[in-house]
């Protein structure tokens, strides 16, 4: 299986499973890799032992000890035949196959196809509800939660957390609205929200809408419409042919540019020039973190020197990168700003 979460702070993919283990004695002591491992116990008491590396332990009936070790690892309930109460922190509140299940450096939980609720720890944590009509509280730390198809219910509770859609399978998208779930579509109908502040989209043409508040959205692939509300937010479109609106309300909105390709060029509508920002994967364009340099901005339609790295036209509003200014490499168009906003070198900044 593959349990995928993505985020402005970074992504989080548990695949690529590796050393697949399923024992058959009642009661054993399973021990992984260094790498990613993917075990399965049996219906006894096990001991699962992930060691590093990215793990994702399944005890499955009996009272389980899952020790994931280093890395980011996950309990996984994916087998179970019922639906499940799971709790990291409390796992004396467990229910079904997960019943004396004991945690040691489990970060993460997926439970059943079926209608579970998961809760989280103190933590950063990455909870995946699967199929069914799940619950899934985040509790501290910035939580990443997935409620897949369903008519799901996710709880933040404190820190910064997202509700994320990157799992979504077939072939068309979602539309999630933190401010008005009810017109969400897709796998995100029938989702609720408390305490979510970021949504990160699916592979597909979503559509991700704010509130109130200060919210991370993050299309990720797929031609996406993203659009803030009256809070400080970020707008990510990721892969695909994006359309970024911060929302107005006069706070400041950042607008992420992560792709050197001309298919992925976004549409910024309502950028404000002096207020809200262009933030650059200095990864991508080569450039080192800071407020771009402003001898690498120039106005007009081509590069002027070798030191350029973004020029802009202020009469149509295309934004060009050039990775070696008047070199041999061509230029290529990365945004357009459809209010031909008056942009200067402050107006960016190298992530």
């Amino acid at each position: 299986m593959t349990i995928s979460a993505k985020g402005a702070r970074g992504r989080a993919k548990f695949d690529d499973m590796r050393d697949a283990f399923r024992i058959n004695p009642i009661h054993d002591t399973i021990p992984g890799t260094n790498g990613p491992d993917s075990i399965v116990g049996t219906s006894g008491a096990d001991s699962l032992i992930g060691k590093d590396g990215n793990d994702i332990l399944n005890g499955r009936g009996g009272g389980d000890t899952l020790n994931g070790g280093d890395g980011s690892d996950s309990a996984t309930y994916d087998l179970s035949l019922i639906g499940l109460t799971v709790d990291l922190a409390k796992p004396n509140l467990n229910t079904g196959e997960a019943i004396g299940d004991v945690y040691k450096s489990i970060e993460n939980l997926a439970g059943t196809f079926l209608d579970d609720r998961l809760w989280g720890n103190g933590g950063d944590n990455v909870l995946v509800g699967l199929d069914g009509v799940d619950r899934l509280y985040g509790r501290d730390g910035d939580d990443t939660l997935a409620g897949n198809e369903g008519k799901d219910k996710l709880y933040g509770g404190d820190g910064r957390d997202m509700a994320n859609y990157l799992s979504v399978t077939g072939t068309t998208g979602v539309t999630a609205d933190l401010a008005a779930s009810i017109n969400n579509t897709g796998h995100a109908k029938g989702d609720s929200y408390n305490s979510i502040e970021d949504l990160g989209g699916s592979a597909f043409n979503d559509v991700l809408r704010g509130d109130a508040g200060s919210n991370v959205l993050d299309g990720d692939e797929g031609n996406d419409d993203l659009a803030g509300g009256a809070g400080l937010d970020t707008l990510v479109g990721g892969g695909g042919r994006d359309t970024l609106s911060g929302g107005g309300g006069g706070t400041v909105d950042v607008f992420a540019l992560t792709s050197a390709d001309t298919a992925d060029r976004e549409t910024i509508s309502d950028f404000q020039a002096g207020t809200d920002k262009v933030a650059l994967a200095g990864a991508v364009y080569g450039l080192a973190p800071g407020f771009l340099p402003a001898g690498a901005f120039a106005l007009g339609t081509t590069a002027g020197d070798g030191n350029d790295r973004f020029i802009y036209d202020g009469g149509t509003g295309r934004l060009w990168f050039d990775s070696d200014g008047t070199g041999a490499s061509a230029q290529v168009l990365v945004a357009t700003f459809s209010n031909s906003a008056s942009l200067a070198a402050s107006d960016f900044y190298v992530f």
